[in-house]
């Protein structure tokens, strides 16, 4: 089991790592499942598959399911950070008295609602259904 600090880590048991040194540790990539990349834009880890889901292991489904349950449970209070910068754009909307202000501060309220949206297709697609309305709030 590779440890959270590893640079494999996340990439499920797509790799083999030899212990005959610890310090010099060397990885093989044999056949790699799925991975979970950082999402710049969204600020979470995004489940990548790279073979058919049935095609995997059980223990390895099972440990799929829950790296992705763990990205789950970042989507809300990442939304809500989104959806405080929204507001915080929204109130300086209302402040601006120049058209490049309020066009700029325009964009990146759509850029934080597209955000938001794409969260919430996130956890639809791996949780099977929408995030209940009280958490957007």
């Amino acid at each position: 089991m590779l440890s959270p600090l590893s640079p494999l880590y996340g990439c499920g048991e797509a790799f083999i790592v030899k212990e005959t040194d610890w310090n010099r540790s060397e990885a093989f990539l044999i056949r790699e499942s799925y991975e979970f990349p950082w999402d710049e834009r969204l600020q979470v880890h995004r489940p990548l598959l790279h073979v058919e889901y049935e095609e995997m292991p059980p223990e390895v489904q099972h440990t799929f399911e829950l790296k992705c349950q763990e990205v789950c449970a970042q989507i809300p209070p990442q939304i809500k950070v989104f959806e405080q910068r929204y507001m915080d754009r929204f109130e300086a909307l209302n402040q601006a008295r120049e058209d490049e202000d309020f066009f700029g501060l325009m964009e990146e309220m759509n850029e934080l609602s597209s955000c938001i949206s794409d969260l919430n297709i996130l956890f639809l697609h791996i949780e099977g259904h929408f995030i209940g309305a009280s958490v957007h709030a």
